[in-house]
This record gives C-alpha cells, sequence and structure tokens, in this order.
C-alpha cells in the first residue's frame, strides 16, 4: 500500500469511529460548540504562522516538497501545529473556566457550562493527534525515504517526545482544575441545602413551643 493512501485510510478510521462513538448516542449535538472550534483553529493558526514565518503552513497539506530538507522542515511544522493545538484548548479551557467561575448564583448551570468549556480541550487534542502528529509522522518517514540525516531526524523526534510532556501536563492541569470545581460546587450545594433544612427547622420548633402547655405554670 502507498504511503500516503495508507495515511489518508488511517485518518479516515480515526475520524469515522470517533463521530461514530458521539453521535451514535443521544447528546451528540453537545459536542459541536462553534466558539470553541474557532478559539482552537484560529489560535492553532496563528501561533503557527507566527512561530514559523518562512514556511506556509498550506503547504503541510500538498505535494510540493521535493528534497528531504523540506520533508523534515514540513514535520518541524507539523511538530509545531500540535503544540499550538494543544496550547490553544487549554487556554479556551482557561477562558470559559475564568466565565463560568464569575457566577456562583446558579449552581444547576455549573456543570453543563463545564462540559461546553472543555469541547475547547477536545478540540485541540484532537487536531493534534488526529491531524498534525500524523502528518509530522508522515513527513519524517518520507524524508527517510529520501535519504535524510538520521540526525536530522533524531531532533524531530525529540522535539516529539517535548510535545508529549506538554501534553500530559496539560491534561493533567486540566483534569485538577475541573475536579477542583466540581468539589467546591457540590460543597456548596450540600451547605446551602443544609442551611435550607435548619430553617424549616428552627420555624417548626418555635411553633411546637408556642403550642405546647406550660406545665410548670400548671403546677
Amino acid at each position: 500500500m502507498r504511503p500516503r493512501i495508507q495515511f489518508v485510510l488511517g485518518l479516515c478510521l480515526v475520524v469515522s469511529i470517533t463521530c461514530l462513538a458521539i453521535f451514535s448516542a443521544p447528546g451528540g449535538e453537545l459536542f459541536i460548540d462553534m466558539p470553541s472550534f474557532l478559539i482552537v483553529l484560529v489560535v492553532t493558526a496563528g501561533l503557527t504562522l507566527a512561530t514559523y514565518p518562512d514556511t506556509n503552513p498550506l503547504t503541510l497539506f500538498s505535494t510540493a516538497a521535493t528534497t528531504p530538507e523540506q520533508d523534515l522542515k514540513l514535520a518541524e511544522v507539523a511538530a509545531g501545529a500540535a503544540r499550538n493545538a494543544v496550547f490553544s484548548g487549554v487556554l479556551g479551557y482557561l477562558i470559559g473556566a475564568i466565565q463560568m467561575l464569575q457566577d456562583f448564583s446558579d449552581l444547576s448551570s455549573l456543570g453543563p457550562c463545564l462540559a461546553v468549556t472543555m469541547l475547547t480541550v477536545l478540540y485541540g487534542y484532537f487536531a493534534a493527534y488526529v491531524l498534525f502528529k500524523p502528518l509530522e509522522g508522515y513527513f519524517v518517514a518520507r524524508a527517510a525515504r529520501k535519504g535524510a540525516q538520521p540526525e536530522k531526524i533524531s531532533t524531530i523526534r525529540d522535539a516529539s517526545t517535548s510535545t508529549h510532556l506538554g501534553v500530559l501536563l496539560g491534561v493533567s492541569f486540566v483534569l485538577f482544575v475541573t475536579v477542583t470545581v466540581a468539589f467546591f460546587s457540590v460543597g456548596t450545594e450540600v451547605e446551602t441545602g443544609r442551611q435550607g433544612l435548619e430553617l424549616p427547622k428552627t420555624l417548626l420548633q418555635e411553633q411546637l413551643g408556642d403550642r405546647l402547655p406550660n406545665h410548670h405554670g400548671r403546677q
């Protein structure tokens, strides 16, 4: 099988099984949020353009590269785009979390808001590991077939390792913030419910105290 066909087939398999898992169950439309998508798209594209001003990112999806050096350059751009996609997902999550935490008056809406906020993280990691990381591997493999120097290939792969570490830190941070917010919201709901139960109890005791006969007075 030709490498290009294998690459496209692999992407189609991943995208199709992901869409099937999302939309085969009720509530699949919850995974679609245009502001989250635009944050990931625009921030990733902007950071990639700023980081690699001498390279057109659109060449990632073309066959213009003819030398091993050009392939390695495209692999470097793809690796950078993957890092930028992860960052854009975490950035969108923080923006949504700040907006969400400004108002705790309605705790019932906290869960849905948190779910929408995490969509930017999902979009960012999906773009990084379903699109850009496979592109990086594709260009590295093509450069190796053209006789690229092993040292340069190792440099690209070392940079890819740092991307994995950044992804791990990003996931850990997002999970920490999510668990903290959920724990705080549950504690607030419990305290509010406890106060709501104590108030009727106090009123009931006062009413019963007024109706009960005064035995000490009769004696």
